[in-house]
């Protein structure tokens, strides 16, 4: 069962590898939480470089959105397509892209966009990214990123095949959900399924594309094309919400070409939209959950940030979300004791960090239907803190921080024998 929470709304950049090694630009932050085995992070946007060098206001700032992407240790950057207007021509991609975000080509995953087939069959956009790109003809391929298995489909549904059910794509997908059997699963291309947006509007020709992924559990979906950014609560594949097994989507075009407005009312599983910021998307991917984090081009003042449970986790619930708002985190092992009075380990983590000797994380367990407050043992580290706990029956946890009015979800410890 699927249960959403939000927290980590800071810098989360965090060192870990592709399924082959890629050296990174930086040393991140890391978070208390993760211990000696940190998660890999991605950054995500589309919708990028003009056939420019000038920057306006308005519109061809990928200098700008990839100097986010430059020193910053992430793992893995999806580009999200349309990376080259306005016909990623290979002179183009050489005299405008290489500059910019060709800087961190070397860790590149990307996906096609319509854009690029302004080049009969991508050929500029498939020899500029050599095997990172995948096969040409395809454009779609697959690859693990530590814990998690990460997908990228090509939505220029024309120019493969097809996106339909039965098309040669649907069925590479599902073989490859059927052989990749892991607890978090992420899916990328570039038109989106559901946006707000003004311009393109829902692409329902990828709508096989999210019923494979939904049958299979799958936790993100990453699209740009809008060029904005929008981002819905878990969902079905007919778009209706489902907290328990709903797929999250992120609309990400604000990788520097232009921004696109809204229509009003937005759909109504929309809970984040900006129209005025380019930026990029920063997903730190840990072993059972994700966190998310907007990060605009300097000088911008958006941001979104956030976390969630994968497919099948338990012990998690909505906390907070959007700009600057703390959260909370529990996480307790293990979660089944063997026999009554068995120690647990309970760890809670707030986000952002507080400045220490404000205030402590409190943890509470429920007992006679009242929660009850148990003492705290602050680590050396000012965003977390751990108690160790004997459990002699079946009992509920969460954890506290006060002063921001943040609680985490309720994880429960189950007593066998």
């Amino acid at each position: 069962m699927r249960m959403t929470r939000f927290l980590l709304p800071g810098a989360l950049a965090l060192v870990a590898a592709l399924s082959a090694p890629v050296p990174a630009a930086g040393l991140p932050q890391r978070h208390p939480m993760t211990g000696p085995s940190t998660p890999p992070v991605i950054a995500a946007a589309g919708d990028i470089a003009c056939s420019s060098s000038v920057a306006s206001p308005t519109a061809c700032r990928h200098a700008q959105t990839s100097d986010l992407l430059v020193g910053r240790g992430f793992d893995a950057v999806l580009a999200l397509g349309d990376l080259q207007y306005p016909s990623g021509a290979l002179s183009d991609f050489q005299a405008y892209y290489q500059p910019t975000w060709g800087r961190v080509k070397g860790i590149t995953r990307p996906v096609p966009g319509n854009h690029e087939y302004g080049t009969t069959g991508a050929a500029g956009y498939f020899d500029y990214f050599g095997p990172s790109a995948g096969e040409p003809g395809r454009g779609y391929y697959s690859f693990d990123l530590g814990t998690w298995h990460v997908i990228a489909l090509n939505s220029t549904c024309w120019e493969v095949g097809g996106c339909h059910a039965g098309s040669a794509q649907e069925q590479w997908l599902r073989a490859d959900l059927a052989a990749h059997q892991r607890v978090c699963t992420l899916a990328y291309w570039h038109s989106p399924r559901f946006t707000s947006g003004s311009v393109h509007g829902s692409d329902s020709g990828v709508g096989p594309f999210w019923e494979a992924l939904y049958e299979h559990g799958a936790d993100i979906v990453l699209s740009a094309h809008q060029h904005n950014y929008e981002r819905f609560a878990p969902q079905t594949p007919a778009g209706l919400p489902d907290d328990a097994n709903g797929i999250h989507q992120f609309v990400v075009g604000t990788g520097g070409r232009s921004l696109y407005s809204f229509t009003s009312p937005p759909l109504q599983n929309s809970i984040v939209r900006n129209e005025d910021t380019f930026g990029v998307l920063s997903i730190s991917l840990h072993p059972t959950w994700f966190a998310w984090e907007f990060i605009s081009e300097a000088g911008g003042a958006f941001t979104d940030s956030g976390s969630a449970a994968c497919s099948g986790q338990e012990g998690s619930s909505q906390v907070q979300e959007g700009s600057g708002r703390l959260s909370v985190h529990l996480e307790v092992n293990p979660r089944t004791v063997q026999r009554p009075g068995k120690k647990v380990r309970l760890t809670a983590a707030v986000a952002p960090c507080v400045p220490p000797g404000e205030r402590d994380i409190v943890f509470q367990r429920r007992r006679k239907g009242v929660w009850r407050t148990m003492t705290t043992d602050r680590s050396d580290d000012l965003c977390a803190a751990s108690i160790r706990r004997g459990v002699r029956r079946t009992t509920r946890y969460r954890a506290l921080f006060p002063g921001g009015a943040a609680i985490s979800g309720v994880v429960t410890v189950r007593v066998r024998g």
